[in-house]
């Protein structure tokens, strides 16, 4: 007996016939080659999903920084003052300043 009627004799008749119209048994390769061999296969799909996710992350990540720097730009254009005064401890000249330092 060959292989391929050994491998038939597993199924019932009435699944039998459906396995030997070789529409549907090049339509079931066609699929098969399709989904796990061709360039654009399952696996690829999921990669290239976790890719775009990934960068989408990457992205919003970005235009919140963007955003923050564009903030902080505009506040030092606003308040060059009191920038000066937070971040080099400028004083002016009849004024005293104190500095407070949290203690952990």
């Amino acid at each position: 007996m060959k292989p391929v009627q050994k491998f038939l004799q597993l199924f019932p008749k009435s699944v039998r016939k459906y396995l030997l119209n070789k529409y549907l048994l090049a339509i079931g390769i066609f699929l098969l080659v399709l989904l796990f061999f061709d360039q654009y296969s399952l696996k690829t799909q999921w990669k290239l999903r976790k890719t775009e996710q990934r960068l989408q992350q990457d992205k919003d990540y970005y235009q919140q920084e963007i955003e923050r720097a564009w903030k902080e730009k505009r506040d030092l254009e606003e308040n060059t003052e009191k920038y000066a005064r937070e971040k080099y401890k400028m004083s002016r000249k009849d004024e005293d300043v104190f500095i407070f330092e949290d203690e952990k």
